[in-house]
């Protein structure tokens, strides 16, 4: 097959675009709008990259309307409850703290910020950063018998010493 100039340019766009990347969403999409370019099938293509032919030309209309940009996931996340400066300040407040609880830190943000997240993982993620903890330790099991602990162990000693007889 004979590439143009032009073709040459935009495949090589697109393999700087792939090598750039590294999403393999993004990546796929400009696969199959190179192979498209080569001029390979769309039914190789699907076969090759297991993908469907509306995949294919939905990717080829985005390439052709925005670019390599069009070929980038969209999905930009959610935005944060705290600016990046508020979330320096609650950090500091837990360092300078000697124990705190989440629901003493629940209670800091929402006096402070007027925040109250949905989830209490957020809140364990600002202790964590802080370095702090909120798991509850114990030294010892209460569970922990040490009558059948002690009686367990001869069991294995007995048993280990049998298998070393053999």
């Amino acid at each position: 097959m004979n590439i143009s100039g032009k073709q040459m340019t935009v495949l090589e766009e697109l393999d700087d675009f792939m090598n750039k990347t590294i999403e393999a969403r993004e990546r796929k999409r400009a696969m199959a709008i190179k192979m498209k370019i080569q001029g390979i099938s769309s039914k190789q293509i699907q076969n090759l990259l297991s993908c469907s032919q509306s995949f294919i030309s939905k990717w080829k209309r985005e390439f052709i309307e925005k670019g390599v940009e069009g070929l980038r996931l969209q999905h930009k996340g959610s935005k944060g409850y705290l600016l990046a400066e508020q979330e320096k300040e609650i950090i500091n407040w837990i360092e300078q703290q000697n124990w705190i609880t989440r629901e003493s830190l629940e209670q800091y943000i929402y006096s402070n910020y007027s925040v109250v997240f949905c989830s209490r993982q957020s809140y364990y993620e600002l202790l964590k950063k802080g370095g702090m903890s909120w798991k509850k330790s114990q030294k010892n099991n209460p569970k922990r018998d040490e009558k059948l602990v002690e009686s367990k162990k001869q069991e294995i000693k007995k048993k280990w010493q049998n298998v070393m007889k053999k």
